[in-house]
């Protein structure tokens, strides 16, 4: 049967390039059988019956892709050979100026695959790109990075791309920690458009990041940190030249619990957030398939032991459990059983009576699941599960023999003991009596013996010195719970203690040493597994290891290394701060504390309100409070050490709930009674371009605060009047809380002014009122809504009168010019008693400017546009002041030119247009000396200069009026000098000029 084949991708590529064939016939195996390429033979890399893998070979051209096999060849598919290209030009999205120097990439899954960078003309080439899609992005200096996405690339062809760069904008914020208060250093900031990275950084010491290089768009924020689950905020929108703020916090670290069954396989692995994988094997071993379950997904992924009579303590690992052990229900092929205690991952349950062989069910809120194996109900009594009696020795390093009494143990091969988690070798085995060796892997902890029937775990402890000690170097031993003491003493140098306590993935604990008579040494904490988790020194005056996360669930070892007689009593500490509520002006709020543990009290509170807090009743040593704003910075600090504090009052400066923390330093623990009182503002509304408001403050510290909704680009300005109030201030707050800019007032300004603002965002701004020491008093506000007054204007054509009518306002008057074209200005009727006028050019910056003022007949001298585009007229106010003005532009010829001789004939010159020139050139040579006799004159005013050949000045005079006289001048040297005619203002009109010698 003739080989066929159906596809071959990719179907374009460069040699050497993989390529899969699909089809059918191929056969088992290559044997004889070939593959060619455009006639060029090719050697695969893997071959089956429908599939076959192959480089495309080095020779190869376009044309027909044929296998033949036993003689008999495919219909040809045709490949492509060849790399394709991606070009184009890179410009100013404002005026389609070329921008030279950006650096432009192809991209493939974020990843360059080439990248070029832009000449003088704005246009550039990347070669030798794998036919297929690519994202372009480009980047600039001064410009918003931009990414053009999903640019098809075939080969032997170009891709055109062309970009436009805009003004970059910003993505800005802070990043915290869960608490949503604590800044989190370190954490990696993207901005993604699809998956494609537009702009990175690193939080800094204080939690806050900027991304400021983003074209106008709508991103994607990605925060991530290593152990910590990474935070998505999409649809964030951009805009050119603003800031978008963006607050994120990173959830606790995710810490993996890993469950493991008898054999010590791998059966399941738990993160700290509930999300789960879980592990199936085949009955040799083999893994069979992962699974993987989400925080709020009821499932079963193990239980142990497997097997065991009436009465057994099965734990069962998963997700999706409630940590309200009633709202679980667990039954054993059907028959119900109690649950014995819940966390949201591991149910502790006891097999039921008159339960039977079968699957495990467990019912949850979030649903439910079976188990896919059964578990193995057992007799009791001989041959029934395991029980621990005793053991001996009960301290022993890694190598020492234990012997282990108890009930119903099986045949040595079917005893899998363990010490703590450490799996021991079993050197011989009764029913009644095993021998292990305490593996190197052995830890404190209980001992646990698994057989066929069951389970079995020893009420007792054994305890295995840490590396470097013996067992006759433990002096003491012991078990303690979190919120519990336990007291040892050590009699010599060299010998240490061992204190053990059961601790829960996830959560903080802390330790202390009282009544410590041993002068130094050593307190570790280690893992389930043996290595060091914490350590403190042991000091007589204040032993404290601080609040520190357990890493994973298990039974952990206190080790206490004197390095001198004594003793102490160690306290071990379940560390959940504090979290409640107060309310300014309202009742007083107790917080107790435990060593480590801190307090968080939460209040809402609105812009400008006055806030003091007073302290009674405490009992710290030293403690820190922090009061918080709803963005995370801080606000205020002071101390919450001794009976009482006070606070000094506040201002809010935003509207949201605020946080104040109550920090004990080091091993502080007590109370405190906390009251906040309150001050509220005045409060109202005013509109741009409204009516004016007026406020008055009565109470000392009392402030005032005016809201209005802002839009994106809004122009707004402020007159402040009727001011009664000694001293204050007035602030434009933003939406986000921050102060965009700010004026004081007192009873002398009238009017105090804040000059025209741009508002950055859309929602609601604050116009704020703070006081000022104990002053009150009134004030009128009246916001204006400074929209510009624009039209358009035309170099030669008519003359246009602007008018600005509200505080704050410009206008604004576009023309449009080219490269080399002269233009100048004459303003006339002018009203305003002052402002200035600008000529800016296409990319906003400023070519020169004049003043202008009531009367004036003002006049912008010739200037010559440097490029072509969208030049604009920008009348700026001053001030308070508004008013009228006539701008009359220009469109303003060549200079007038011309030659003149010593001794020859008279010359006329002529300038028709304000700001035309006139000049005449004449050969001197040096010593001599000449006259310049002015007639027939018509210039209102005008200077005239005699320059030397090098441009500089050797005499002036006047040229105004019908004639005038200038010199005689003697030449200093001999070349070509020029009389330059200077119309001034906007005069026109003309000259006879004689030039005579001496």
């Amino acid at each position: 049967v003739a080989p066929s084949g159906s596809s071959v991708p990719p179907s374009s590529g460069p040699a050497g390039i993989s390529v899969t064939i699909s089809g059918q016939n191929f056969g088992a195996t290559q044997g004889q059988s070939t593959v060619t390429f455009g006639g060029a033979a090719a050697a695969p890399t893997s071959w089956g019956p429908s599939r076959i893998v192959v480089p495309v070979p080095p020779s190869a051209t376009t044309g027909p892709v044929i296998v033949t096999v036993a003689g008999q060849s495919s219909t040809g598919m045709t490949f492509t050979v060849g790399v394709g290209s991606i070009t184009g030009t890179v410009a100013r999205s404002s005026d389609g100026t070329a921008v030279s120097g950006a650096l432009v990439e192809a991209l493939a899954s974020n990843t360059s695959q080439g990248s070029a960078t832009t000449v003088s003309d704005g246009t550039y080439a990347i070669g030798n790109l794998n036919p297929g899609s690519y994202d372009v992005r480009v980047t600039a200096s001064g410009y918003g990075t931009t990414i053009s996405p999903s640019n098809n690339v075939a080969a032997a062809a170009a891709t055109t791309v062309n970009v436009s760069l805009g003004l970059a904008g910003t993505i800005s914020g802070k990043i915290t920690q869960s608490d949503g208060v604590t800044a989190f250093v370190g954490a990696t900031i993207t901005a993604l458009q699809g998956t494609d990275n537009a702009g990175t950084a690193t939080s800094d010491s204080t939690g806050n990041y900027s991304i400021s290089t983003l074209a106008a768009g709508s991103y994607a924020v990605q925060v991530s940190a290593s152990g910590y689950k990474t935070q998505n905020q999409p649809s964030v929108s951009v805009s050119s030249g603003n800031t978008t703020t963006v607050n994120l916090s990173l959830s606790g670290q995710s810490v993996i619990t890993y469950d493991y069954d008898e054999l010590g396989r791998l059966v399941g692995a738990v993160d700290s957030l509930g999300d789960a994988a879980g592990y199936s094997y085949d009955a040799v071993g083999n893994l069979l398939a992962i699974s993987r379950n989400h925080s709020n997904q009821t499932a079963i992924l193990y239980f142990v032991p497997q097997s065991g009579p009436i009465g057994t303590t099965v734990t069962i690992s998963g997700t999706g459990f409630s940590t309200n052990s009633s709202q679980d229900t667990v039954a054993f092929h059907g028959t119900s059983a109690t649950v014995n205690s819940a966390t949201a991952t591991q149910i502790a349950t006891t097999v039921p009576t008159a339960a039977t062989t079968g699957p495990i069910t467990i019912t949850t809120p979030n649903g439910s699941a079976t188990s896919s194996t059964s578990f193995t109900v057992t007799a009791s009594g001989a041959n029934g599960g395991p029980t621990i009696a005793s053991f001996t020795p009960t301290v022993g390093a890694p190598g020492t023999a234990v012997t282990i009494s108890g009930t119903n143990f099986d045949v040595q091969a079917n005893d899998r003991t363990k010490f703590n988690l450490g799996l021991a070798a079993v050197n011989s085995a009764t029913s009644t009596s095993i021998s292990a060796t305490v593996p190197q892997t052995g830890t404190s902890g209980h001992v646990s013996i698994s057989t066929p029937n069951g389970n079995a775990v020893s009420s007792a402890d054994f305890f295995v010195p840490p590396s470097g000690y013996t067992a006759s170097s433990v002096v003491f031993t012991g078990r303690m719970t979190t919120g519990g003491s336990f007291t040892g003493s050590i009699g010599a140098s060299g010998q240490i203690g061992l204190v053990v306590f059961d601790g829960t993935a996830g959560r903080k604990v802390s330790l202390t040493a009282t009544a410590v008579t041993l002068t130094s040494g050593t307190i570790t904490i280690n893992n389930p597994n043996g290595t060091a988790f914490a350590s403190t020194s042991i000091s007589t005056s204040n032993t404290f290891l601080d609040a520190t996360t357990l890493p994973t669930t298990g039974t952990y070892t206190i080790v206490v290394a004197g390095s001198s007689a004594g003793s102490l009593t160690l306290n071990l500490y379940d560390v959940v701060d504090f979290q409640g509520t107060v309310t300014p002006g309202g009742p007083t709020v107790t917080v107790t504390t435990v060593p480590t543990q801190n307090a968080y009290l939460t209040f809402s509170g609105t812009v400008a309100q006055q806030i003091g807090i007073n302290l009674t009743g405490g009992s710290y040593s030293s403690c820190n409070l922090t009061l918080y704003a709803p963005n995370g910075s801080t606000l205020t600090t002071g101390s919450c050490a001794g009976a009482t504090n006070t606070i000094n009052p506040v201002t809010l400066n935003a509207n949201g709930t605020y946080k104040i923390l109550i920090d004990p330093q080091g091993s502080a623990s007590g109370s405190v009674t906390v009251q906040v009182t309150s001050v509220l503002p005045v409060t109202g509304t005013i509109t741009p371009g409204g009516p004016p408001v007026t406020v008055t403050t009565t109470q000392p510290t009392q402030d005032a605060v005016l809201t209005f909704t802002g839009t994106t680009g809004q122009r707004v300005s402020l007159a402040v009047t009727n001011v009664t109030n000694p001293t204050a201030y007035v602030y434009l707050v933003r939406p986000d809380g921050t102060n965009q800019t700010s004026i004081g007032i007192n009873t002398g300004c009238n009017p105090c002014f804040m000059d025209t603002q741009t508002l950055g965002t859309a929602g609601t701004y604050t116009l704020w009122v703070q006081h000022y020491s104990t002053y009150v008093g009134s004030e009128t506000l009246q916001l204006n809504n400074d929209s510009d007054v624009t039209g358009t204007i035309t170099a030669g054509g008519s003359a246009v009168t602007v008018t600005t009518t509200v505080v704050g306002q410009d206008a604004r008057l576009t023309f449009s010019g080219t490269a080399g074209q002269r233009v100048s200005l004459a303003v006339t009727s002018v009203t305003n008693p002052s402002a200035y006028v600008y000529l800016v050019k296409p990319d906003g910056t400023n070519q020169t400017n004049i003043s202008i003022s009531t009367g004036c007949n003002c006049f912008m001298d010739v200037q010559t546009l440097a490029t072509t585009g969208t030049y604009t007229l920008w009348v700026q106010h001053s001030y308070t002041y508004v008013g009228s003005e006539t701008l009359q532009l220009y469109n303003v010829p060549a200079d007038a030119t011309g030659t003149i001789t010593i001794g020859g004939s008279a010359v006329s010159v002529a300038t028709t247009v304000p700001g035309q020139n006139a000049s005449l050139t004449f050969s001197g040579t040096s010593a001599q000396s000449v006259t310049i006799n002015i007639t027939s004159g018509s210039y209102s005013s005008c200077y005239l200069y005699l320059k030397n050949p090098d441009g500089t000045t050797l005499t002036s005079g006047y040229c105004s009026g019908t004639t005038d006289t200038i010199g005689p001048a003697t030449l200093g040297t001999s070349g070509a000098f020029t009389i330059f005619i200077d119309p001034q203002g906007t005069a026109t009109g003309g000259v006879t000029v004689q030039l005579t010698g001496h």
